[in-house]
């Protein structure tokens, strides 16, 4: 009986985690999350892009925002195209 129960989560969960793609969204989310703080870094220690203080908050601001539409192009392209998602997958 028990090893039937745990047979069943296991397999419960494996469909779930596909599903909902918990791992790729994690990944998708990570290097956004990474790119954004690498730029930051950069802001912060006033390096090159970032050397004039004239122009560095828009320069950041930018650049940031390009990462933010990427992203969402991304997620929008993955929406748009579930089948695709799931021969992915396989």
């Amino acid at each position: 009986m028990v090893p039937a129960v745990l047979g069943a989560a296991i397999v419960v969960l494996s469909g779930v985690r596909s599903t909902f793609n918990w791992q790729e969204n994690y990944i998708r989310f990570s290097a956004a999350r990474e790119a954004v703080e690498a730029l930051r870094r950069l802001y912060r220690i006033g390096a090159a892009p970032y050397d004039d203080v004239a122009t560095r908050d828009e320069v950041l601001a930018s650049q940031v925002t390009e990462i933010e539409q990427q992203e969402m192009a991304g997620w929008l392209k993955i929406v748009a195209n579930p089948r695709q998602r799931n021969t992915q997958e396989s």
